[in-house]
């Protein structure tokens, strides 16, 4: 049990930050950026045995689409509970805002699922670049950092993707 939690602990300190700032990316909620953290965490301790530490680009990416997930399940329990709300508190700018993130997270998970989906043929290291650009509308710089190479490498692999399904659309495949 005990090297089990020490795995976790040093995946925590490598990765915490940086999963930190892709959830507070995506909801701009500080609260919640900390909750789906801790849940992605809980979650790895469960899981823990299927990640490999040495292959810290695939730990990184899985992590981060983890606390990914992890805030559209958030969200998706706050939309409930906002759903029960009466109808004076529904009507507040505040409600009507938040909602709206809320169904903009939704929204963007269903895009994220479909796209990783679509793109299943397309080998991972155009892929992921991609669906973390497009999908997570994350910025080249944040991508680098997560997959651990140079922003270039980003560029060229995003690039070349396109251009690769581009390609297959032209041939008449199908997303």
């Amino acid at each position: 049990m005990r090297m089990k939690a020490d795995k976790v602990e040093r995946l925590y300190r490598k990765y915490a930050k940086m999963m930190l700032c892709a959830a507070h990316s995506a909801t701009n909620d500080p609260q919640l950026a900390e909750d789906a953290v801790q849940q992605t965490f809980e979650k790895l301790l469960r899981m823990e045995d299927r990640i490999k530490e040495e292959e810290e680009k695939m730990t990184g990416g899985l992590l981060i689409l983890m606390t990914r997930q992890a805030v559209s399940e958030l969200f998706e329990k706050k939309t409930k509970a906002v759903g029960m709300q009466t109808v004076d508190d529904e009507n507040t700018p505040e409600a009507v805002d938040e909602m709206g993130d809320i169904l903009g997270l939704i929204f963007q998970k269903d895009f994220v699922q479909d796209l990783t989906k679509s793109l299943g043929w397309l080998k991972e290291k155009y892929s992921v670049p991609i669906i973390l650009r497009y999908g997570y509308e994350m910025n080249n710089d944040e991508i680098a950092r997560l997959l651990h190479i140079d922003k270039g490498k980003v560029c060229v692999r995003i690039h070349r993707g396109m251009k690769k399904i581009r390609e297959y659309l032209e041939k008449g495949g199908g997303l």
